[in-house]
């Protein structure tokens, strides 16, 4: 593979378009910013000088990228080396940035994305652009994010495109997917990709297979039980996920996680419902690129045959109950790993105006220029103060510290609980799902009474979970 030219360069354009600041690129391949506030402003509110600016990166990059697609198709030691290089990291950045509807259909920014598909399939650009029909299967079902996580490629037999199958246990043209029900006829992909390559899914629900293979020496030959989560360096309203990974002395690992029924999907009247809960197997967070975090610990074969039956009834069960602050993928994944492993995690869980607090920070810096949003920073770092002031004053263990705090709490607790579960009756907290007829299932505020309740106001958020196991505090 060809030595990747002036990676300073794509790492500067990189930083300027995930912080949306405004910049060109002069003759010399200089990266050169807006002179001064005012006009970096307008920049940032005039929308089309935005887009030139995205367009203008495209297209600068486009022949580098478009290079890098057609020799990948070669190169052996892809998609590992590769898929680290700076270059693939800013087209990253890039379609994610152009993800308007005006901007993505733009031909060089869509070309841009077809490469970097390309080199995550190890094929040409030039043989992938060819074969349109399936291009547009590729786009439709996303499974160029499984290629790159199993760290497999396509093989060109006899000028076809062939992929792996597991029922056949070789490379086959791809078209045969649909002979082996893996793709309807409409063209939409219905069964999985794993690491032995396309299978056919048994039932509605996934079974509960190995997610993939890797070397056992990482975790000493023995079996292992993963919390996983998936979570950036300030909390989000939904994005960061919790899940979990069985690993076996052989080196096979297992991947579950815990989510709502994918039929019932979020809107604000039923946000904070009480719905239907699946296990998936692997969990969709595998093949992300969002940062993750990993805390593992030693279980006997015992232990572990045993977590293989409980999730097998799990998966089995119409009687796994969601909802997104009390029964989500954090807990779930903290109560199985807390049964099976011999370290135990607890997490006290945030308010969740926390949350909703940096949900409209990451919100903002969309709206506003980033020198404004910098201005800002002193006043958010003195409201998360007052956030975790609060917080820390709620758990009893410090009540005796915070006087002040406790007095406050024990005076209003009945009212700031009314005022903070109050919404719960606009967003379907009151609502239980009686189509999937749940036993022994209450909605998140089953009477008026639970409205005075503090602790209806807490969510356990997978970025607290996270924090902890940096900082190595569980």
């Amino acid at each position: 593979m060809s030595v990747l030219i002036n990676s300073k360069l794509f790492k500067e354009i990189s930083y300027s378009l995930e912080k949306n600041y405004c910049f060109d690129i002069d003759e010399d391949n200089k990266i050169v910013k807006q002179f001064n506030f005012f006009k970096e402003i307008y920049c940032f509110y005039n929308k089309k000088r935005f887009n030139e600016i995205k367009l203008s990166v495209a297209k600068f990059i486009l022949p580098i990228i478009k290079k890098l697609a057609n020799e990948a198709a070669k190169d052996k030691k892809y998609p590992r080396d590769l898929i680290k290089s700076d270059i693939l990291n800013l087209t990253s950045v890039l379609i994610d940035k152009s993800q308007s509807k005006k901007l993505s259909k733009e031909k060089v920014i869509q070309d841009c994305k077809i490469c970097l598909i390309a080199i995550s399939m190890g094929i040409s650009y030039t043989k992938l652009i060819q074969n349109k029909d399936f291009l547009e299967f590729v786009i439709k079902s996303r499974i160029y994010k499984c290629f790159k996580t199993f760290n497999h490629k396509i093989k060109l037999i006899d000028d076809n495109i062939c992929i792996l199958s597991e029922k056949a246990k070789k490379y086959i043209p791809w078209k045969q997917l649909y002979d082996e029900k893996i793709i309807d006829a409409k063209g939409k992909l219905i069964g999985f990709y794993g690491y032995k390559g396309f299978y056919q899914k048994k039932q509605k629900l996934s079974d509960l297979k190995i997610f993939m293979k890797k070397d056992p020496s990482k975790w000493h030959h023995e079996y292992t039980i993963d919390l996983c989560v998936k979570a950036y360096d300030k909390p989000r309203g939904l994005g960061d996920h919790t899940w979990l990974r069985l690993k076996t002395p052989e080196g096979y690992i297992y991947s579950i996680g815990f989510s709502s029924d994918k039929e019932d999907s979020f809107n604000r009247k039923s946000f904070l419902k009480a719905r239907r809960g699946v296990i998936m197997s692997p969990d969709f967070a595998e093949f992300s690129n969002d940062p993750k975090i990993y805390f593992s610990s030693k279980i006997s074969y015992k232990k572990f045959k045993e977590a293989l039956q409980n999730l097998d009834e799990d998966i089995k069960s119409d009687q796994l109950s969601f909802q997104i602050m009390k029964s989500n993928c954090t807990i779930y994944a903290i109560n199985f790993f807390n049964k099976y492993s011999n370290k135990k995690i607890k997490i006290g869980g945030y308010y969740y105006p926390k949350i909703v607090y940096f949900e409209l920070l990451n919100k903002l810096s969309y709206y506003i220029p980033p020198k404004m949003y910098k201005m800002g920073s002193t006043i958010n770092k003195i409201t998360y103060s007052v956030f975790n002031f609060f917080e820390r004053g709620f758990q009893k263990k410090n009540m005796k510290k915070n006087f002040f705090v406790k007095n406050m709490i024990n005076i209003f607790r009945p009212f700031n609980a009314f005022c903070l579960n109050f919404p719960a009756f606009f967003l379907g907290g009151t609502i239980l799902d009686r189509q999937k007829k749940f036993i022994d299932r209450k909605p998140y505020i089953s009477s008026f009474l639970e409205m005075f309740n503090l602790k209806n106001s807490i969510i356990y958020h997978p970025f607290e979970l996270a924090e902890k196991i940096k900082g190595n505090i569980l």
